[in-house]
């Protein structure tokens, strides 16, 4: 039998990979204030040669049965049976360089009070040490249209491009993949946190840490992702109260500028009968939500708070059975832009984002170059709905079509898009929408980026639109592949006389991507503001 060889002396043994969540507290957070208060926690102080490392926080737990267990009513004995919840939850808080980091384990995220640690540090660090061509998966957020979460994978390690990722429309609130540097782990991930596996033992555990803080104070990483800080989550607490107090007190002061309210979702205009807020049916039904007809309706604002906004409700009301259609929280339905210390603030669908001042400019630069269109418009009636509106729009303009709810099923499936609102014998596409909120908007501006590209590059569409128009104009839709600089996008927008034109930033971020596609394809893009009669 063969002697087992002897390793070699200067032979270096790999340490086990460990999977680490990292969280930096605010600079100057003590431990008591960082640890939640309403935990009873155990501590340990951990020491290496004779020096403190950090201190071990920790929950006493047992274990229980798994409520799932009485699904089995009487078949099943559960003291009987080997089956327990694990449930541990610890952190290892270490100082380095004057700053406070939390390691936690199991469901230790939860012993933290997230007012005091740091957001975006995972994130931050995450996008300075990975490659740009290593990504393994990305979280966004997307505000075109209604506000959704998403999470794409790769199949293989990619660059951030492949994932969709739209830089002007979208928040990148996580990223996934593998660091330049193997010393900082094998694969790091971050939001708040840092999520890492790394080859490490207590002893490396500081200077890991110190390189983790370094890392966070970079800003290399504007040089492969420039955009990323265009949009960001607010989710201090402290700040979002300092918010939320200027917002009452400017709606207080009845300061409506740039605040507006719509509702929070894309609706069903084919059956929209008007708003109502609370309960109250003695009033009119609103055909569209401001904070002048909220004021007029509470009639003292002096002792409005934050909690009565997400209390109070707002309520859609069918137009065929005078029914309750869908309500929502008031708070959710206020799109705000609030400017604190030289930064801009938005409040959209009841969450909070700041947004650099570069891109505000940016954005409002190219937005307001946008003309109105040259074609006839009329004012709107003030109980017209969307529908009364197109109607007597085609009846004011010789020839004039209406295309509004002739849907062309396209691309397969329940696939249904709508041409336009209204199309001229002067070659306009008319898309109309009475003022509402950012998704709504940004929905519109998104259809008529849709139905603009899809008649220039497909026949097939073509054909489709032709068979749906009057025959007096079929001959405007070619079936060759037809010129866009004879065609105007015009997108009439139908808000109260009284207001101007004031577009919420993400509706405008979304329309300045729109101006772009459409463009390329030599489209004249237009913008035009109807007034609603008030009386």
């Amino acid at each position: 039998m063969k002697k087992p060889k002897k390793e070699k002396k200067d032979s270096k043994v790999e340490l086990p990979l460990w999977p680490l969540s990292v969280f930096l507290a605010k600079e100057d957070v003590s431990e008591t204030s960082l640890l939640d208060p309403n935990k009873d926690l155990e501590k340990l102080e951990i020491s290496l040669s004779g020096k403190k490392l950090g201190t071990f926080y920790y929950l006493k737990s047992t274990d229980k049965k798994p409520n799932w267990l009485k699904f089995f009513e009487d078949k099943i004995d559960p003291e009987k049976m080997p089956i327990f919840n694990a449930h541990s939850s610890a952190v290892f808080l270490v100082p380095v360089k004057k700053r406070l980091f939390a390691l936690t384990f199991g469901h230790g995220r939860s012993l933290l009070q997230p007012l005091y640690y740091e957001t975006r540090f995972g994130l931050k660090v995450a996008l300075n040490c990975i490659d740009p061509k290593e990504i393994r998966s990305i979280d966004r957020q997307v505000f075109e249209g209604l506000p959704r979460h998403v999470r794409e994978q790769g199949s293989q390690k990619s660059e951030i491009t492949d994932f969709g990722l739209n830089v002007e429309r979208d928040l990148l609130r996580a990223v996934d993949g593998i660091p330049k540097d193997s010393s900082l782990g094998t694969k790091l991930a971050g939001i708040d946190a840092l999520f890492s596996n790394v080859r490490i033992d207590l002893k490396g555990v500081p200077n890991l840490l110190q390189m983790y803080l370094e890392k966070s104070e970079e800003t290399t990483y504007k040089k492969d992702f420039p955009w990323v800080d265009n949009i960001t989550e607010e989710r201090d607490k402290a700040k979002i109260v300092d918010l939320q107090k200027i917002l009452v007190e400017e709606i207080k002061g009845k300061n409506f500028d740039k605040k507006w309210l719509a509702p929070p979702e894309i609706i069903d205009w084919k059956d929209f009968g008007g708003f109502r807020y609370g309960k109250d049916t003695r009033r009119d039904l609103l055909a569209e939500l401001d904070f002048e007809s909220y004021a007029d309706y509470l009639v003292d604002l002096d002792d409005l708070t934050v909690e009565k906004l997400k209390h109070a409700s707002v309520s859609l009301i069918s137009g065929s059975s005078d029914v309750e259609l869908v309500k929502w929280s008031l708070f959710k339905c206020i799109y705000a832009e609030i400017e604190d210390n030289g930064a801009t603030y938005i409040l959209n669908n009841g969450s909070w984002y700041k947004i650099d001042n570069d891109f505000v400019s940016e954005v409002d630069s190219i937005v307001q170059k946008i003309p109105s269109s040259s074609c006839l418009k009329i004012d709107c009636e003030k109980n017209w709905v969307e529908k009364d509106y197109n109607k007597h729009l085609a009846k004011h303009i010789s020839g004039a079509f209406v295309m509004d709810r002739k849907n062309i099923q396209f691309g397969g499936g329940n696939s249904k898009i709508e041409f336009c609102d209204v199309f001229t014998p002067q070659n306009h596409l008319i898309h109309v929408k009475p003022y509402s909120g950012s998704s709504t908007l940004s929905h519109l501006f998104s259809q008529g980026a849709v139905s603009g590209e899809l008649f220039i590059r497909d026949s097939k569409f073509r054909k489709q639109v032709r068979n749906k128009l009057s025959p007096i104009l079929r001959s405007k839709i070619p079936e060759i592949k037809p010129q866009g600089s004879k065609y105007e996008v015009a997108f009439f927008i139908i808000q109260k006389k009284s207001k101007s034109l004031s577009l919420p930033f993400f509706s405008k971020v979304t329309l300045k991507n729109v101006k772009e596609r459409l463009e390329a394809f030599d489209y004249k893009v237009t913008l035009t503001k109807v007034d609603r009669k008030t009386n």
